[in-house]
């Protein structure tokens, strides 16, 4: 039986409902989007109605249906569209493309209000301990009988959004803008990308050109880490070693340029 309540709604006994202050999902990123691409595969980028999405998913309408789609919508993947539709958000339709799908996962972590807020608060710096975690969900709204639920959703989307590859004690924001390297079979070809999505050939003619100009023509202070400059030039540096002593292997024993 439910306590009597008064007229203000709340328990004559004084007891106060317990409800969080700042918005979180239910589920992790991956359950939602797997909502998004169950409207993407129902309907496209068009309207898709909550019986068609349940019988999409193999699933019902029910209340384990709503709690799904209310997930994805925090998360910035799907829109209300009529009385009973939903579809795509812009962000939507990047999460359902393999191209661009990571970089959407990472902007969906970040459309949770209580996601975004503990990440700029830890960033840079170690998250705390589990319980001191959740204490400290508890203090930015979160209701101290959901904090462990709320913790477990967040550190599995953290994952899925891959904000924890540094390690599960740390959020660091995942970067798309790293040199990629791709060959093609058919055409050689060297191919970078910058931070503004250009992208840049060579042609295969430069591949006549001695390696470690190649690697040279490759660096890009602008797109790539000193880490991964240094290895660069480290390469460059052996390679031209190993032409030196293989050059001096060739002399006979005892004889030098310009020796009689």
């Amino acid at each position: 039986m439910t306590p009597d309540k008064s007229e203000s709604g709340l328990p004559k006994d004084g007891r106060r409902i317990d409800r969080s202050s700042i918005e979180f999902p239910y589920l992790d990123l991956d359950m939602s989007e797997s909502i998004a691409n169950g409207i993407y595969q129902r309907a496209g980028l068009g309207n898709c109605e909550i019986d068609e999405l349940a019988a999409q998913l193999g699933q019902t309408v029910s209340g384990a249906l709503r709690l799904k789609i209310a997930a994805a919508k925090m998360f910035g993947l799907i829109e209300k569209d009529g009385r009973s539709g939903y579809k795509l958000s812009s962000l939507g339709q990047e999460i359902v493309n393999d191209d661009t799908a990571p970089r959407a996962r990472a902007a969906a972590f970040m459309n949770v209000p209580l996601y975004s807020q503990i990440f700029e608060k830890y960033k840079g710096h170690l998250l705390p301990p589990t319980k001191a975690l959740e204490r400290e969900m508890a203090a930015l709204g979160v209701a101290a009988k959901q904090s462990d639920k709320a913790r477990q959703v967040f550190e599995r989307s953290a994952r899925q959004a891959g904000f924890t590859a540094q390690g599960d004690d740390r959020l660091v924001q995942p970067r798309f803008d790293r040199v990629a390297l791709s060959t093609n079979q058919t055409s050689p070809q060297i191919a970078t990308q910058t931070t503004s999505e250009r992208v840049v050939t060579a042609p295969a003619a430069e591949a006549d050109k001695p390696l470690k100009y190649q690697l040279i023509d490759l660096l890009a202070p602008d797109v790539m880490t000193d880490a991964e400059q240094e290895a660069v030039w480290t390469l460059i540096n052996y390679l031209a070693r190993d032409k030196k002593s293989a050059a001096e292997k060739k002399m006979a024993p005892g004889k030098m340029p310009g020796a009689t």
